[in-house]
């Protein structure tokens, strides 16, 4: 929950997936292929819808339309309705005949020609995402936990300041834009690293960390320049970042240290550095959520992930 103290501890993963694909034609067969397909993909849109409705329920906070805090029903019930679309879209091609997981009526796709052998979920930054996988049922599981551990990381740093009582109009457009251009950046860097595995998947040319691709790191460089530019103009006053006039991250309610979270951390002591640490931590959650949906074809990164801190209001 947003607003309360709150420590992830540092998550060893040592996922081994070693994949021998036989010569013959069921190594490269449309069922698996389709299966880890319909993982990365419905994973991606799950983080978007709740990347979407977190944004929303949270800028209403800060603009003191309503009291936090987030999700509130309305953003949970959209939630609710992305992972009832995640389950559907899984069991769907991955439940065998029956599109139903863990039937015994109708076999599951094989967890070992999907690279889903794993044993148990990588617990990818979330702490408690470690259950056993024995059939997509748990492969839901597993994406959604990691998904959820992703996206509250995400938000657990972009509205660290959580509700503002008393805060002017300035101050609040201020943090409003830290927490919607980071979101932005988390929904498309997402996006484009479920299309970059998909695209892995699809020629099942495999290769630990074989995305982001360009387009990937693309779309993640533009991001990070549009977010960096509208926290710049919404936080730095007349003048912009370094303009001498900008409200300090301590004022937006902000860190003092960035999350030692992957390659993150360093101190916070600039607008400049507000931007380049939420997109850092972006980019690592983003990345480890998506290496997670497809184990067979790399192994998600470790992530060390230590912020004990509470909200300084």
């Amino acid at each position: 929950m947003i607003g309360a103290r709150w420590r992830v501890g540092c998550a060893a993963m040592v996922v081994a997936v070693v994949l021998s694909w036989p010569a013959g034609a069921s190594a490269r067969s449309s069922v698996s292929t389709r299966c880890r397909a319909a993982i990365v993909k419905s994973t991606g849109i799950y983080i978007g819808a709740q990347t979407k409705a977190l944004t929303k329920c949270w800028d209403a906070v800060v603009a003191g339309k309503q009291v936090g805090p987030c999700p509130d029903v309305k953003a949970q019930n959209g939630i609710d309705k992305a992972r009832a679309k995640l389950d559907f879209a899984i069991a769907k091609v991955c439940g065998g005949a029956d599109k139903v997981c863990g039937a015994a009526t109708a076999p599951d796709v094989a967890l070992g020609v999907i690279g889903w052998n794993i044993g148990s979920c990588s617990n990818v930054g979330g702490g408690a995402c470690t259950n056993p996988i024995a059939d997509c049922r748990d492969i839901i599981t597993c994406v959604a936990c990691v998904s959820d551990a992703a996206v509250a990381q995400g938000f657990d740093l972009y509205y660290h300041a959580g509700v503002m009582p008393g805060a002017d109009k300035e101050l609040r457009k201020c943090v409003r834009e830290v927490g919607r251009a980071s979101a932005s950046v988390l929904a498309k860097l997402s996006q484009s690293l479920a299309k970059c595995w998909l695209g892995v998947n699809k020629s099942e040319s495999g290769g630990s960390f074989s995305c982001p691709d360009a387009h990937a790191s693309s779309v993640s460089a533009k991001a990070r320049s549009s977010q960096a530019a509208s926290i710049c103009k919404a936080c730095g006053r007349k003048n912009g970042c370094g303009g001498g006039d900008d409200i300090a991250p301590a004022t937006i309610g902000f860190p003092l240290q960035c999350p030692a979270i992957g390659s993150c951390g360093g101190s916070i002591q600039t607008l400049q550095d507000v931007a380049s640490c939420s997109a850092c931590v972006t980019g690592v959650v983003a990345d480890g959520a998506a290496r997670n949906s497809i184990p067979a074809f790399t192994s998600p990164p470790p992530q060390c992930v230590t912020l004990p801190m509470s909200p300084t209001n």
